[in-house]
């Protein structure tokens, strides 16, 4: 009898090998008892698991290769078909006018302008995950840098009939990072907001000081997020509901940005957002190093900037 039971186990375990020999990685095997061929199906059942949230987590990165190349192949063709049939309708000579011609160049000068920054997300996050980022951070006015990001987006939001706005609360400044990147996360999470928000609503781009550094809030009245997408919002290329996404475009790596340079930096970023209501992302950048403060994507080329205290101010 025992022999008959230990063979029994044997084979269902011999069973189970082959199954997920063929890729069957669902398989599981039963085996009652304490002896230590029950202990080895737990340790296989266990291992088919893995196994299969790793297959799993293939066909999802399978399934964003397709979606990353269905989405660089529209946003790229977009612009281009658009600048192309701008130059052939110049180089023709079908426009003529001045107002018209200066019309055309201002939609090829916008549409460049996207492709050129669609390159620059794509270069940008192939560098990141290669751990390739490199920080300078020193100290720097973050009330310039949102000066500076409401200045760049002016023209964007009258366009959209959208409010934008800002405010540096005194005490913000100096604040302790790499200000060119820093930039980059203002401009991508108001560029982010304002593209959500419809024609009426508001932006605004705050700073204001706490016991932890200061605080830097991007809030506005938009459309807000649907619960089940906020936890995928900085993945790369996750753009929620694609009807949404398709309407108000961007490359899908925008907010991936973000969080990359903010944890170079240290720092996390919290989301907030009610559908039909608004959004708020937050972050808290330090006014001083902190020596225990690393990261695997930081390299910073001078590490004595901060000490001598060089940087935008």
């Amino acid at each position: 009898f025992l022999s008959a039971a230990v063979t029994d186990k044997i084979s269902a375990l011999s069973r189970g090998a082959d199954a997920v020999a063929h890729g069957r990685f669902q398989t599981r095997v039963s085996i009652g008892g304490r002896d230590e061929l029950t202990r080895l199906a737990a340790d296989f059942n266990s291992m088919a698991a893995q196994l299969e949230e790793a297959e799993a987590r293939k066909r999802e990165l399978e399934k964003l290769r397709r979606d990353l190349i269905a989405w660089v192949g529209h946003d790229l063709r977009t612009p281009l078909a658009s600048v192309r049939a701008i130059v052939e309708a110049l180089a023709d000579g079908i426009v003529d006018d001045p107002e018209t011609t200066a019309r055309y160049l201002r939609t090829a000068k916008r549409d460049i302008g996207a492709l050129a920054g669609l390159i620059d997300d794509l270069f940008d996050m192939a560098q990141m995950d290669a751990g390739g980022l490199r920080l300078e951070r020193g100290y720097n006015a973050i009330s310039d840098l949102i000066s500076d990001t409401l200045e760049s987006f002016g023209r964007s939001a009258v366009e959209r009939g959208v409010t934008l706005s800002g405010l540096a609360a005194p005490g913000v400044d100096p604040v302790f990072c790499d200000a060119r990147q820093i930039s980059r996360v203002l401009a991508n999470l108001v560029n982010n907001a304002l593209r959500h928000t419809p024609e009426g609503g508001a932006v605004k781009l705050h700073a204001y000081p706490v016991r932890a550094g200061v605080v830097v809030e991007v809030t506005d009245t938009g459309e807000g997020i649907r619960p089940e997408d906020v936890p995928h919002i900085f993945e790369q290329f996750y753009r929620g509901e694609k009807s949404r996404s398709r309407a108000t475009g961007g490359s899908g790596l925008g907010l991936a940005i973000v969080k990359a340079i903010l944890e170079a930096h240290g720092v996390q970023i919290r989301v907030e957002s009610t559908v039909g209501q608004g959004t708020r992302f937050a972050f808290v950048l330090p006014q001083r190093p902190d020596p225990y403060a690393s990261h695997p994507l930081v390299r910073q080329r001078d590490e004595g900037r901060a000490a001598r205290g060089e940087g935008r101010s």
